[in-house]
């Protein structure tokens, strides 16, 4: 039996071929536009030309493609597992009533893996048109890995529906994976360097913090921010990680815990009572003798405003004295 051809191979394989004589004949083309028009028709209408030219070519390389065929790329900076019907909501409600308007970016694969794309941008229309049964519609690039991390990068920068924590393990797994250095990462990505540490450094938190929150999503960059200043100092660090251990599991909202771990590393550790002892005036008086025993000395304090004659104080005293100094 013949095998059937597999339609998404063969796109992939025609949209590489128009990539391919894209980029080595872009230019080629506008050039030839150029001539075409001559002096006669003027800049307006090269102009028009050369931006028709680029509509075509983009129009070119999308097509609308089933989603099975397409994988995540594994440095995508949306956790995957995570999306669900509630964070893809607004997608569901508006591919229902429309088509999908905005193509993902993809590049092609050209290995055995029998997928055709790696999803650039677009996890959740992919997630949206899987969960749906529907096509996805895709706009193809060659892009290498670095070049894929900043398109992805501008992408959804500006976007509420990813995370700061998400966000933040995806500049740290790029810092490590393209660039020598943060500096060298924030001229490429247009950033401060102050910008981005705040992520990386909400990246670096420990274990236990992140352990502590009910859901990711809701671990913000100000948080890393105030975690950083509370784990700087050894007793803080200790108290903040005890308590984010405590809170595991107990369902609250990030505010809450920002909050409980801020009063913890603020919570002054319980000191253990010393033994004390103390004697009333006569009749009924105010305290007249108050001792403590300390680990190397015996405090004794007088009341001197108590109104008690010296004889009673003395008696007071020897009293304390005989109270601790007899048990041992």
């Amino acid at each position: 039996m013949a095998k059937k051809p597999n339609a998404n191979a063969s796109l992939a394989e025609d949209v590489t071929a128009r990539l391919s004589v894209g980029s080595e004949g872009g230019e080629g083309s506008e050039s030839a536009e150029s001539e075409k028009t001559g002096p006669e028709g003027g800049i307006l209408a090269h102009r028009r030309q050369v931006v028709a030219s680029q509509m075509n070519r983009v129009r070119v390389n999308q097509a609308w493609v089933d989603p099975s065929k397409c994988r995540i790329w594994e440095r995508h900076n949306r956790d995957y597992s995570l999306l669900n019907e509630e964070r893809c909501d607004d997608l569901i409600r508006s591919f229902q009533t429309m088509e999908q308007k905005e193509p993902a970016v993809v590049r092609p694969i050209e290995d055995e893996s029998g997928y055709d794309f790696e999803v650039i941008c677009g996890a959740r229309r992919h997630w949206t048109a899987t969960y749906l049964g529907k096509k996805y519609l895709v706009q193809v690039e060659r892009l290498d890995d670095e070049q894929a991390f900043r398109r992805s990068d501008a992408e959804n920068r500006d976007r509420q529906d990813i995370s700061d924590y998400e966000r933040a393990l995806d500049y740290k797994k790029a810092l490590d994976a393209y660039y020598d250095s943060q500096r060298q990462m924030a001229d490429r990505l247009s950033v401060t360097e102050d910008w981005l540490s705040n992520y990386l450094n909400l990246a670096s938190l420990p274990a236990p913090i992140v352990g502590a929150y009910r859901d990711i999503t809701e671990l913000k960059v100000y948080h890393g921010k105030e975690y950083q200043r509370l784990l700087r100092d050894k007793a803080s660090r200790e108290k903040v990680l005890e308590r984010a251990r405590e809170l595991k599991g107990q369902g609250l909202d990030g505010k809450a815990i920002l909050k409980e771990l801020k009063a913890a590393a603020a919570r002054k550790p319980a000191g253990r009572k010393r033994p004390s002892f103390e004697v009333q005036a006569k009749h009924g008086g105010p305290r007249l003798v108050y001792a403590e025993k300390a680990p190397r000395e015996l405090v004794v304090k007088v009341n001197t405003k108590a109104g008690a004659a010296p004889d009673e104080v003395r008696a007071a005293v020897e009293e304390a004295l005989a109270h601790f100094l007899g048990s041992e």
